[in-house]
Formats: structure tokens, C-alpha cells, sequence
């Protein structure tokens, strides 16, 4: 076989080659895009815990349970203090959001409370002690602003 038939022959080799790969990429692209199952799902994320961190690696978000495996959000300061959290209250299914001090104290908490599961707002001084709270009263069942002094005696309230 002289030379110039040799490449001859090399050359319907790679044609072919070239064409069968071809063929073989345009099935694998058809099976992807038309068979349910053949591409990953990616319209949901499942995961445990999501944390979302810093340049120096410090958690500054995270999305999880808590200990008592209820889902919810915390954001921490550069202290790594949770400083707000939206998540249940002591009482299952009471949504509630808490903002902290910078000591990681609660100070403000948006929930409802019980046993009627009406909606409250209170705001508590540096030493924990609530001192405004606006909600429903727990006896009348009416709305209620109180404001109390440091030894928590109400000191003024409507109605």
C-alpha cells in the first residue's frame, strides 16, 4: 500500500470517529434535555443547616434547627453574637422574631402569645425586665400597651 492510499485510509478513519462521537454527544444531549430523570432537579435545595460565612470564616447567617428541631434564621454580629433570630417560641408553632444586644441579650421579641396565640411586641430593659409590652390582655382578652418601671410595676397602660 503506497503512502497516498494509506492516508487516504487514515482519514475515513477519523471521519468516521469524528461522526460517531458526534452522533453520540447529539444522543446523550437529546436524553438529557427530553427524558424526566436524565438531568439533575435543581429547583430545590435541601439541606440541614446553611451557613453563610465571612472573608475570615466566621459564620454570619446561618439557616438550621435549633435544639429542639425547629427550623429557624440567625444573623450574628462580628462578635459572633446572634443578634437577630426568626423562628418558634417555646410553644410549638408560635412564630416569633428577637433582636438582641450587643451582650447577646434579648431585648426585643415579636410573637404571640398564649394561650390565645394573639400577637405581642415586647421590649425588655439591659437587665432582661420587661418594660413595654403591647398585645391582648391575658385575663380581658382586649388590647393592652403597658409600660413598666425597672421593678417591672406597670406605670402606665391603656386601656
Amino acid at each position: 500500500m503506497d503512502p497516498t492510499d494509506r492516508i487516504a485510509a487514515l482519514e475515513r478513519r477519523v471521519r468516521a470517529l469524528a461522526f460517531g462521537w458526534a452522533a453520540s454527544v447529539a444522543v446523550l444531549l437529546v436524553g438529557w434535555a427530553v427524558v424526566p430523570g436524565a438531568r439533575p432537579e435543581t429547583s430545590t435545595l435541601q439541606a440541614r443547616r446553611i451557613a453563610l460565612v465571612d472573608e475570615a470564616g466566621h459564620e454570619r447567617l446561618v439557616l438550621g434547627m435549633d435544639t429542639k428541631k425547629r427550623p429557624g434564621l440567625w444573623l450574628y454580629d462580628d462578635a459572633g453574637r446572634a443578634r437577630a433570630s426568626i423562628g418558634f417560641g417555646l410553644e410549638a408553632g408560635t412564630p416569633q422574631v428577637v433582636l438582641s444586644d450587643p451582650a447577646g441579650h434579648p431585648r426585643v421579641y415579636l410573637g404571640f402569645g398564649e394561650p390565645r396565640e394573639t400577637p405581642q411586641l415586647d421590649l425588655l430593659d439591659e437587665s432582661r425586665a420587661q418594660r413595654i409590652y403591647v398585645g391582648w390582655g391575658l385575663h380581658s382578652g382586649k388590647p393592652l400597651l403597658l409600660i413598666a418601671d425597672r421593678s417591672k410595676k406597670g406605670v402606665w397602660s391603656v386601656p
